[in-house]
Parts: C-alpha cells; structure tokens; sequence
C-alpha cells in the first residue's frame, strides 16, 4: 500500500491517546453509516480482530502486548474497497504514561492500494477523521499548536506565529497567509481554508489581519518576508540569519490563486499541488524515536494476528482426499507376523517416546495420536504463513531498496549539477573582475556600475507563478506582451511537485526574460540573428544566459525518431500554424544529468508576429539518454 497522507498529533497529558481514537473512529464511523452509498451497516466493534463494518468496508484492530512500563499500543486500520480502488485509514494510538515527553500520541495515515507514493499523494485525500480529532483535542507537533482550520490571527496574538516558525522541533509546516485588505478579511479566511484543506495535520495554518501582517514583517528579514496576499509555507528549521534559507519556503503568488478562485472555493488541482511538497516531507520524514518504535512494535502484533488468523482459515480447510494402498492396508499373514513381531515392538517404543514428547502423554492413544497431528498440522501451515510473509517483506525491501538507489543516484547528479554551476560562476567572477579592473586602469571607474534589475522582474517561486505570468489574463505579466506560454500547465506543475525549491522557477525565468529582450531587440531591429547567435554575441545588448544553458536545436536522432519528433510538435495559435503546432526543437536546459532534467521549448515567429511561443515546459522529453 501506498502511503499518501500522515500526520503525528502529540495529545496533552490529561487526554487519553487509546480513548481519543476509538471515541473519534466510532463518531466518524457513525457519520458514514448516515450518509447514503457508504456501504456501513455498523459504527461498533469489540476488541481486537477483523471486524465487518459492511459492504465492502473492514476493521482491523490490533493490540500489542502491555509494556513494563505501562504503556498501552492499539492499531487501528479501517480498508474501504469502491469502484476507484482499496483506500485504507490507519490510527496508531500509544499512551505512554511513564515517558518524559510525549504521554499520547496519535499517527493517522492513509493510502491507496496497488499505487505509488507520488500518485496517493495526489489521490488520497485528507482523512475526516484527522479534521474530526483535531477540533476536540489540543493536538501539537512540538510545541506548535496543530488546527483543523486556520486559526485568525491579530497583532495581540502575532507571538504565536512566530513561536511556530521558529520552533526547532517542529515537523509540520506553518502556513502563514496574510490578509491583502482590510475589507476582504473573511473572505479570505474561507479561501485559506479551502486552500489548506488538504494541508490539515501536517501543516498549521495562520490567517493575518493587516495590523497582524504588519507587525509580523517587522520581525522578519526580507528574505522571510510575507507579503499581503501572498501565502508562505515554512518549512521546518528556519534560519533568519541565512538568506539562502529564504528560497527554502514555498510562496504561493496571488496570481496562481486568484486563476484557481471561485467564489471563495480553490480549485482541486491547486489544493493538492499546494499540500504535495508537505505531505510528502512528512512521508519521507525519518519518524520520532518513540514514534518508530511503536510503529514497529505494532507491525510485529500484526503480523502475528494476521499469521494467527490464516493458520486458523487453512487448518479449517477440508483436507485433500488420500489414496489408500489396499495391498498395505491387507492383514500380514502369521509368517510376516511373526518375522516382524520384534521389529512393532521396537516401533511403538519409539512411537511411545514420540507421544511423551510431543503429546506430553504416556500411551499412545489414538487421541495423543490426534494431539500430534494438530499440533504438525499447526506448525506447518504456520510456516508457510510465515515464509509467505516473509518473501513479501523481502520484496517490499527489495523495492525499497531500487528507490533508495535511485534517490542516490539523483542526488549524485544534482551534486554535478552544482559543481558544473559553481565553476561557472567562479569562471564569471574572474571574468567580472578582470574587466572591472580593465575599465579602472582606463580612467573608466565610473563604467564599473551595474544597475539593479527592475523589481518586476524578480523571479516567481513556483513554476505555477511563472505559468501564470506568461498565460494572457488579468494578472499577466510584461513579458506576455512577447513570450506567451501555450503548453501543458499539468506537465509543468509536475516540476513544483519534484522539486522543493525554486531554483527551476528561477531558471526557466531567467530564460523567459531573455527571450523577452530578444524579441524586443527584434522588434527595434537591435538584433538580428537567432537567439543562440545572440546569446554567443558581445555586441548585441539584452539580458542574456551563458550560451550553454541553450539549445537551438535537438540532434539528429532525436529528429530523425517519428515518435520523439513528435513529442515535440507542440501548440501554438492558429494564426502561427494551420495545424495549431509547430516543431519546438530548441530549448533551454537548467540542468544536465538529472534523471528528471526539466527543459522549456519555445518556437521563435519574432520574424512575423513579434512573439515567442514556450510550447512546452516539463520533465526532459525522450531521447537517447531516457
């Protein structure tokens, strides 16, 4: 099963972490049976074992053994099979009265069966029964406070926000959401909380007035700032002191939002993709100590169940037929009975000592007889249970294993990737230097001034933004006057997904500003080669990227392939091409060797219409090294 949604709730010591799951499993339990087409007919259960709560739905409830120092682990897994798959909601409570930090815990998962981890995570939605905990026990990570809607926040309460940030401990985001007027401030509370839905349990979410956000960026660096209108996830471990550590928490712009607005409803597909990046944290997260442990000790007391209950459904089996020997059954005549007199007795005194030990009986009888094959009945279909269990485990190990290596090798290339981008920059800085120091010895110091790069275009921090901005609309951006986006959102979102930083949005928006002043350099006949002659050129002006980081066009075995070749006939307007799609071979490529190597294929028509087309920005399309 594929793990898509888990959250860690710490419980306060006066609450009950056993007590908790089972009152909030029957409520939400109670819930489904009344609503229609939920298949329950029961909202009970009694003790552990495999429960029938309906159509199609079970419980499993496991409980480990008590511990020396008192503590108390319970497991409960609720399956639901409908025509969209086998979706599963597990609760493991510990109630750990004796231990220094956390008394009662809560871990709430749930998954998808037959799925990977990137797609339940996108499938699997919030589990009610988070939301339903949440809203009647003070549930933290660390010492944030976990809510199951935003909490208001005004100036008196801006400590809180802060705590949350900079808590050390803490594993879940904070999600802070600044209102952008004064007018709109509960509409924008109902818009956070639709946002933020799937976020409930592994995020807290904070919603600012403007006296609120006002104080709060008093307090922040400007590299952490929160802007109003802008939401900002934080992602744990913040450090005000480094201005790097500023790219690490994700802003949602308000023009990705207001395109997925209805009413004060957000859009699905930007709900998930804004929860994907912590949900997925939170899965790949190394688990607390105590959490692990309990995990594991719970896992054993599964297993063992789950063995106890097949050994018990195969024993029950009909036994398969046996085919007698009549001639072996036949009475042996006096000579063969005599001649084998010595040897019975010498076989029911083995067989005397079989039943004592085995049987603990003194005779055998045929019910000492009936004890042993029981108990090898028993022992053996136990150990095919066992060894079925364990080629299973081997297998998930064994798979895991094949990610584990795939993460390395991903991380080996993105450690190339840097060095590639570090030695460029030092062959910069050299550059840079040299230069600056040619125009002083010329008595041209003054010519040394670099200005500031306009504000509008600082770059996105998402590839949604960056869409957004090159997308015709009410929130376009300059650059759409000359570089319009004509691709596959989906394929594009896909990146912001695969990567929890910006340095993709960055890039592809450093690329679409060349692009930009390319096209207005054509437009003002300031330029009039292609765009790879001009990135190479000294003589033409413009904002530009090293040569290297750009394609003019693909090799010959990919043009040559019918299928790769059209992966990259891409869409354009119909007054660009009659077929609404023209050949996007050139490219820019913001890395090398990453296995997922994100590319943006444009097609240059500045010739005729003034405009560039990105045609496409995503995964690296097919080619040899694919």
């Amino acid at each position: 099963m594929a793990t898509g949604y888990r959250a860690i709730l710490r419980l306060a010591e006066n609450e009950d972490a056993i007590d908790v799951a089972e009152s909030q499993l029957h409520g939400w339990f109670l819930e489904k049976k009344i609503r229609a087409g939920s298949g329950l007919t029961t909202a009970d259960w009694d003790g552990p074992g495999l429960h029938r709560l309906g159509r199609g739905s079970e419980l499993s409830v496991v409980h480990a053994a008590e511990a020396m120092d008192s503590s108390r682990r319970r497991l409960y897994r609720y399956r639901e099979r409908n025509q969209h798959g086998v979706w599963t909601v597990s609760v493991y409570a510990v109630s750990a009265p004796q231990s220094r930090r956390h008394t009662q815990s809560l871990v709430i998962e749930a998954g998808l069966e037959n799925s990977t981890t990137a797609d339940a995570v996108t499938q699997v939605a919030t589990p009610r029964l988070a939301r339903r905990i949440l809203e009647t026990t003070n549930a933290r990570d660390a010492d944030t406070p976990l809510y199951g809607v935003p909490r208001t926040v005004r100036a008196i309460d801006i400590d809180e926000v802060m705590d949350a940030i900079l808590d050390p401990a803490r594993t879940a985001g904070v999600v802070v959401a600044p209102s952008p007027d004064r007018s709109h401030h509960e509409p924008w509370h109902q818009i956070i909380t639709s946002l933020t839905k799937q976020s409930v349990g592994v995020a807290t979410s904070f919603v600012l007035d403007p006296d609120a956000t006002e104080l709060l960026s008093s307090r922040l660096p400007r590299s952490h700032a929160v802007d109003p209108g802008v939401v900002r996830t934080f992602a744990p471990q913040v450090d005000f002191e480094s201005v790097e550590d500023g790219l690490r928490h994700r802003m949602l712009g308000p023009a990705t939002l207001a395109r997925a607005i209805s009413g004060t409803r957000v859009a699905a597909s930007l709900v998930n993709r804004h929860a994907e990046s912590t949900r997925l944290r939170f899965i790949q997260l190394d688990l607390p100590p105590d959490v692990r442990r309990s995990l594991e000790i719970l896992a054993r007391a599964e297993l063992a169940s789950e063995r106890s209950v097949e050994v018990r459904r195969r024993i029950s089996l009909p036994a398969p037929d046996l085919v007698t020997d009549e001639a072996a059954e036949a009475a042996p005549t006096e000579s063969a009975a005599a001649t084998s007199d010595a040897g019975e007795r010498k076989l029911l005194a083995r067989i005397r000592k079989l039943v004592r030990k085995w049987a603990d009986r003194k005779d055998a009888t045929e019910e000492a007889i009936d004890a042993i094959e029981d108990l090898l009945t028993t022992t053996t279909t136990e150990l095919k249970v066992a060894t079925e269990q364990i080629d299973e485990a081997v297998a998930g190990i064994e798979a895991m294993d094949t990610e584990l290596r795939g993460l390395r090798a991903n991380a080996e290339d993105l450690s190339y990737d840097l060095a590639v981008s570090d030695d460029q920059v030092r062959k910069l800085d050299r550059e840079v230097q040299i230069l600056r120091r040619r125009l002083i010895d010329a008595d041209l110091a003054a010519q040394t001034h670099v200005e500031a790069i306009d504000s509008i275009w600082d770059p996105p921090e998402d590839i949604a933004e960056l869409v957004a901005r090159i997308t015709p609309g009410e929130q376009a951006h300059v650059a759409a006057t000359r570089v319009i986006f004509t691709g596959d959102v989906d394929k594009a979102l896909e990146i912001d997904v695969r990567e929890k930083t910006p340095r993709y949005a960055f890039a592809f928006w450093d690329y679409v500003h060349v692009l930009f002043d390319f096209a207005e350099g054509r437009a003002e006949g300031r330029i009039t080669s292609g765009v790879h002659a001009h990135l190479k050129s000294d003589t033409t002006d413009g904002h530009k990227c090293p040569p290297d980081r750009h394609a003019a066009t693909e090799s010959d075995s990919v043009l040559n392939r019918a299928d790769w070749r059209a992966e990259r006939v891409l869409p354009v307007p119909r007054d660009v091409s009659d077929d609404e799609a023209v050949l996007m071979d050139a490219h820019f490529k913001p890395t090398w060797r990453d296995s997922f190597a994100p590319r943006m294929h444009y097609y240059d028509d500045t010739a005729r219409s003034g405009k560039i087309y990105i045609g496409y920005i995503g995964r690296h399309l097919k080619n040899t090294k694919s």
